[in-house]
């Protein structure tokens, strides 16, 4: 392969590469911890059959309990999943959303071949199955009218500790919402400067997605 071919795949990895975006700290947190699922069986044990075997939930967790099936099996476990999220802020409660979602917790088919012996291999058990592990789906909305602050504000402490992430603060930054004094050498918006605060402030977050797994 010539040279000039090698820069060209080069630039156009860099260029693929310009658009990846790493997971923040709030992602680690929500991808820290799953929540009971599988099949409804291993859902109302607690997820006890890891150690119990005899069930589609164990192939990624205890792939050695299919050998107490001595037949196949297969499983089909429908949700009914509601999320209610409150939202909190500047003292006051906010409208309760709630999110309700048909979702497939476990689908799994395990095979089971007797040799019809006493000794030696008994039988052969294969099992392929999905799991899902956590559910993120939630909604909430907060609106009120701020007297004293502004989400700049929290921009601008951020940047005084050299905090800049690349879609926050960076971006307040170059598009002036907050600016940079050179002379003074500190960061300021123009609620701050001006005194002009009694903004409406509105957020929503919606969130979408979740964690699930296929085992063989």
């Amino acid at each position: 392969m010539s040279i000039k071919k090698y820069v060209i795949i080069g630039v156009a990895f860099s260029a693929f590469s310009a658009n990846i975006i790493a997971q923040t700290s709030n992602d680690a947190l929500l991808f820290s911890r799953y929540y009971s699922g599988s099949t409804a069986r291993s859902t109302a044990m607690g997820g006890a059959f890891g150690a119990l075997g005899g069930d589609a939930s164990v192939l990624s967790t205890n792939p050695a309990g299919l050998g107490v099936y001595r037949s196949a099996e297969f499983t089909f476990s429908p949700t009914l999943n509601i999320t209610g999220t409150q939202a909190q802020f500047d003292g006051r409660d906010f409208l309760r959303r709630t999110d309700t979602r048909f979702l497939l917790n476990n689908v799994g088919y395990v095979n089971t071949k007797n040799f019809n012996r006493e000794k030696g291999l008994l039988s052969f058990n294969f099992g392929i199955a999905y799991n899902r592990l956590s559910d993120f789906n939630h909604a909430a909305r907060v609106n009120t009218l701020s007297a004293s602050s502004s989400m700049l504000d929290e921009f601008v402490l951020n940047a005084e500790y050299d905090y800049l992430r690349a879609h926050y603060e960076e971006l307040a930054l170059w598009t002036d919402a907050i600016i940079y004094d050179k002379s003074g050498d500190f960061y300021f918006n123009d609620f701050m400067y001006e005194g002009r605060y009694g903004q409406e402030q509105v957020h929503r977050m919606n969130v979408r997605g979740g964690v699930g797994e296929f085992t063989f």
